[in-house]
């Protein structure tokens, strides 16, 4: 009967060795659920920011094609208002030109009538003086 007390005490201290055991192992369990769980809630809040991240990157990469498309359009209308500028420098500067050689051309005259007067007078400053002679 001794034998079996000893068995028995034996037997439940491996029982009682079991439990610890299992409380133990039950224990590690619950830690590595919460874990599980805590770490299920970071990827989840991860997944919903990298998905603000791209709504937000979409969002800047259109305002970023619809400026370039703005730009593109500026560049156009500022190299066509440069064409229609230069054109219009070209077509003063060769009416300056003409204005230019009109005003040397009555420079001309003018310098021909200056001639002319100073011809006139003398013939009538000689005719007046005849005149006065004869008089």
């Amino acid at each position: 009967v001794c034998s079996s007390d000893l068995e028995i005490e034996r037997k439940n201290s491996v029982i009682a060795q079991l439990g610890y055991e299992i409380s133990s192992l039950h224990e590690k369990v619950l830690l590595q659920e919460q874990s599980v769980s805590h770490m299920k809630q970071s990827r989840q809040e991860l997944e919903a920011l990298v998905e603000d991240k791209n709504l937000e990157t979409e969002k800047l990469a259109c305002q970023l094609r619809d400026e370039q498309t703005k730009t593109k359009e500026m560049v156009r209308d500022l190299e066509l208002e440069k064409e229609a500028t230069t054109n219009t420098i070209k077509r003063l500067s060769s009416e300056r030109d003409g204005l230019l050689l009109y005003m040397e051309g009555i420079c001309e005259q003018i310098g021909e009538f200056c001639a002319q007067d100073v011809k006139l007078e003398g013939m009538l400053g000689n005719l007046w003086q005849k005149f006065a002679e004869d008089g």
